[in-house]
């Protein structure tokens, strides 16, 4: 009996060995978005296909899987969302090691995608161009059923026109546009009205435009059109509004007018016999005279910009088209104990705006509840100082913090109906106290 005994337990002596050597556990987390509405999807299913492991995303959006053995992972998730949208959210291959790797993110199509796809079916024709945006409240930010989206342009010279009703959640989508045309489009629903918004369509592309609903005002735009060489009014210049019925021609000393032009985007052209014509697109804010300064050549040269004055508060400034206005007053007790433009930035109490910044950017979140800022979710907000855009976030940040004298901040939807941001990126408007620096001039 013992001489069978002794070898057996010479053989689980050898064994044991062998299975404390497994490699160790590894564990992935990362949170699940929604690309259509721009906020984490709480209550999401995330399953590692073909095994027993599953988890459901928290209210932050966020999943956690522990304890998985080292290998290669496909990841899905489900969510009711996605069946509302009819798609499905495809598979995202991950490995897992014995140290925790980052935090992946899981996300719905986009809308953008979503419209294109949904062209292709109507059209069947993967080269079309189209249109798809969103139609919101501007001071609610939700989006608006059953509101109304006209889109005009000229063929043949013949004007054109397209209604498109949005449907349950203020979505719309016009395919099959035409490309290289100026189209023009607005937004409406009962009494409320959008800035005018234009743009032109490439091949194959689906372009975002969106739009926010309020109480706009007509404007009056008036100008005076110059000789680059001798300053003086030029005299029989024919001036539009490219695309819409205004059209005037200047009188003996260069001026001209457009009553009652509505809010919104438009091209001018100006036309003249001596001169080379020229083309400038100009924003027309709610309720404010806009004057222009228009300097022509007789040959076709780099002119500088139409110079644009404002003569009554800036649209950027108004609640009623969005945006929030953080005054000199506001400010004030902040500077104190800050000095650059990002801490001033940091220390503001705007609910639902996070900033932080990234390697070679700037993020700005904005969202409902503490929502956990991942490290992969960085949002690059555009920048605008003193109306103009600046393309170097990191530079702005390090300006001082006393030459600012007031700053507006815009959520992700408003900006991309009043500045075309696609509806994914915040804007923040910087007012200085005495112009744009040198060093950030254009």
């Amino acid at each position: 009996m013992r001489r069978l005994l002794l070898p057996s337990l010479l053989t689980l002596a050898l064994a044991a060995p062998a299975a404390g050597a497994q490699e160790p556990l590894g564990r992935l987390t990362g949170f699940v978005w929604d690309s259509t509405t721009g906020e984490t999807l709480a209550g999401a299913q995330v399953v590692l296909w073909g095994t027993s492991h599953q988890a459901r995303t928290n209210e932050a959006g966020t999943f956690r899987f522990e304890d998985l053995p080292p290998g290669s992972y496909s990841v899905v998730f489900f969510h009711s969302r996605l069946a509302h949208l009819g798609i499905s959210s495809g598979s995202q291959t991950v490995a897992v090691g014995a140290e925790e790797a980052e935090p992946i993110v899981l996300s719905t199509p986009s809308m953008t995608t979503i419209m294109a796809n949904l062209c292709l079916l109507d059209t069947g024709d993967p080269g079309s161009a189209g249109a798809t945006g969103q139609i919101v409240d501007a001071s609610a930010g939700v989006g608006m059923p059953r509101a109304r989206v006209t889109l005009r342009w000229m063929d043949d010279n013949r004007p054109r026109e397209l209604p498109i009703e949005a449907d349950a959640e203020g979505w719309f989508r016009a395919c099959d546009l035409p490309r290289a045309v100026p189209i023009s489009a607005v937004a409406s629903f009962l009494g409320m009205a959008s800035p005018r918004r234009e743009f032109e369509l490439g091949a194959s592309e689906m372009h975002r435009v969106d739009f926010a609903l309020g109480s706009l005002d007509e404007s009056d735009v008036v100008g005076t059109v110059r000789d680059l060489d001798t300053e003086a009014g030029i005299e029989g210049a024919e001036v539009r509004l490219r695309g819409t019925d205004h059209f005037t021609v200047t009188n003996e000393f260069g001026d001209f007018s457009f009553r009652d032009v509505d809010p919104g985007e438009y091209t001018l052209q100006v036309d003249h016999i001596a001169h080379a014509s020229r083309t400038e697109v100009i924003n027309v804010g709610s309720g404010v005279g806009v004057r222009l300064g228009i300097i022509m050549a007789e040959d076709a040269i780099e002119l500088d910009p139409v110079v644009v004055d404002i003569e009554a508060r800036s649209t950027a400034e108004r609640f009623a088209t969005g945006g929030q206005l953080i005054t000199a007053e506001e400010l004030e007790p902040i500077k104190e104990r800050v000095n650059t433009l990002m801490d001033l930035l940091f220390q503001t109490t705007i609910p639902g705006l996070v900033v932080r910044r990234a390697e070679t950017d700037v993020c700005i979140h904005f969202g409902s509840g503490q929502v956990r800022f991942m490290k992969s979710g960085c949002e690059s907000a555009a920048f605008y100082l003193d109306g103009a855009r600046q393309v170097d976030a990191q530079v702005l940040m390090n300006l001082p913090d006393d030459i600012v004298d007031r700053i507006v901040v815009y959520r992700p939807v408003e900006a991309g109906a009043l500045f075309g941001t696609g509806g994914s990126r915040g804007v923040i408007m910087i007012y200085t106290k005495g112009g744009v620096p040198r060093s950030l001039r254009r």
